[in-house]
């Protein structure tokens, strides 16, 4: 299991201002100019941050759940913060290969828990608790189960966006996505079949 999270994926700045486009319907260049970089740099690092060898935050659910929190609070969009927060959130959890499940309340449940998480109504740890409850990572006892239809997260509505533009025309066009037609990138497609189509020859 230590083997697993040593080769977890973080988001990069790119990653985030490419959310921000995907959520504001602002061009990323644009959205580079106007945003605190340096806020949004200290939230993507926080779930990666420890001392010596030591983590400060283990697992999927919970650097997950310290990203979105990190975002949401420390505001470096001038609007769409939550969204963005929730968008890397799920993006995070699907690039490192675990599952989301949504929860019982749905979307409502999803846009209140979020608010309360803005408006410091919900302690990070809570928070964190929330979302372990609807995450199940390989190494789980039920991440065959959640992977089987338990409504998992379809990497399309986050991360899938921002690979398929991350990619562009830089890949090599054996993969597309099979929600907006655009190509990303082999390592993407590879590791995401449900969401992709590989091009024949």
């Amino acid at each position: 299991m230590a083997c697993y999270y040593l080769r977890m994926e973080y988001p990069e700045l790119e990653d985030y201002l490419l959310a921000a486009e995907a959520v504001l319907g602002i061009d990323a260049r644009a959205l580079a100019r106007a945003t605190d970089l340096g806020l949004a740099e200290s939230a993507l690092a926080a779930p990666a941050a420890g001392f010596g060898d030591e983590e400060f935050y283990v697992g999927v659910a919970t650097k997950a759940a310290i990203l979105c929190s990190r975002v949401v609070r420390n505001h470096a969009l001038v609007d769409g913060n939550k969204r963005v927060g929730f968008v890397l959130m799920l993006d995070f959890i699907a690039r490192n290969g675990a599952v989301w499940t949504e929860p019982a309340g749905g979307q409502d449940e999803i846009a209140e828990t979020i608010r309360q998480l803005a408006a410091s109504e919900l302690a990070e740890p809570l928070f964190a608790e929330w979302v372990a409850r609807h995450v199940a990572a390989p190494g789980d006892n039920d991440f065959a189960r959640a992977q089987g239809g338990d409504q998992p997260h379809d990497p399309t509505k986050g991360g899938d966006a921002m690979a398929a533009k991350k990619g562009g025309s830089k890949s090599s066009g054996k993969y597309r996505s099979a929600r907006s037609g655009r190509y990303v990138t082999k390592k993407y497609g590879r590791s995401h079949p449900a969401t992709t189509v590989k091009e024949s020859k």
